[in-house]
Parts: structure tokens; sequence; C-alpha cells
């Protein structure tokens, strides 16, 4: 059985911590940390990180994203 959520186009990468699943995406140079449910299956809040984030690692703490268009790393706060 498979259940699907809705992020948008251009996901780049997907990390897991406790209920959160976070998904990078670039829309047209902008990043975004898309926030999602997975007990609920919903999408929570999405956060601009920095130019095409590629990759993504999430604890209870924080959350890293590298960003590859601008040789960034950005910390989001996952409260």
């Amino acid at each position: 059985r498979s259940n699907q959520v809705e992020v948008g186009d251009r996901q780049q990468a997907i990390s897991a911590a406790g209920s959160d699943v976070w998904v990078t995406r670039d829309r047209d140079g902008i990043g975004s940390l898309v926030r999602l449910d997975a007990i609920e299956l919903g999408l929570v809040t999405e956060i601009e990180v920095g130019t095409a984030p590629n990759a993504v690692s999430a604890t209870d703490d924080a959350v890293w994203v590298t960003n590859g268009g601008d040789n960034t790393v950005s910390r989001v706060d996952p409260d």
C-alpha cells in the first residue's frame, strides 16, 4: 500500500526525524524546505533556504540543507 502527499515539483532530497519528513525543492532558483507530517500525511510548512538545495539531513534538534547553487549550508530549527 502506498500513500502520496503533494509537495510540488522539482524535489531534490528527503530526510525524516520523528514524525516529520523534510523534502528539498528548487523552483526556478528559489530553494525551499518542505515539512510534512508523516502521521497525518499533510504539508506543515515550506521554508525558504539557499539556491538549488541538493541534500538534507534531519534530527529532532536541527535540519541541515546543502545549497549547491550558492555554496551555502542552511540550518533550520524544527520547532
